[in-house]
């Protein structure tokens, strides 16, 4: 029918709804006590991903590079490119565990945070009886804890593919 939103239309995704309530939950994190490790951290990975924007971008010269040396046959330029490949890898391999140490660290942190956030009014003002008491929401505290483990994990995940395809689209 005219005017109706489907989950998938774009009006559906651009509801202002929608991005207020992803703003009510994720700022919070991001303003309030835990602000300085928050930006610390996605400021480290911000520099991991550029680390590894620049690691990407060696690597695909030194494919052209083999192919050039297979192509001119030239034995010394190919075995410089192999040895140089080696080291990138040897310095990118490390940068990669790190990124991602550091972004589920931050995952970690953000998702304790905001566990703690949700618990303290689930446990407030007799909240948790009148949850526990309504038969239609099963398992509220798991459903708690899995809900803000999906979302934090997402959000992260999906914010770190938008700075890397950006840095990715520069470079």
């Amino acid at each position: 029918l005219p005017g109706e939103t489907h989950p998938m239309t774009p009006r559906h995704f651009f509801s202002h709804h929608l991005w207020k309530r992803f703003r009510d939950v994720a700022v919070p994190y991001w303003r309030e006590d835990e602000k300085r490790r928050a930006w610390g951290l996605l400021a480290l990975l911000v520099l991991l991903l550029l680390g590894q924007t620049r690691f990407a971008v060696l690597l695909n010269e030194q494919t052209g590079e083999f192919t050039s040396a297979l192509a001119a046959r030239d034995e010394a330029r190919f075995w410089h490119s192999i040895r140089y490949t080696v080291v990138v890898l040897a310095l990118a391999v490390p940068n990669y565990a790190f990124y991602f140490y550091v972004r589920d660290t931050l995952g970690i942190h953000w998702r304790r945070w905001l566990t703690r956030r949700f618990l303290e009014r689930y446990f407030g003002h007799r909240r948790f009886y009148e949850l526990n008491a309504n038969a239609l929401i099963d398992n509220p505290d798991q459903r708690i804890a899995e809900d803000i483990n999906t979302f934090t994990s997402r959000s992260l995940y999906f914010l770190l593919i938008f700075i890397g395809s950006f840095l990715q689209l520069v470079a």
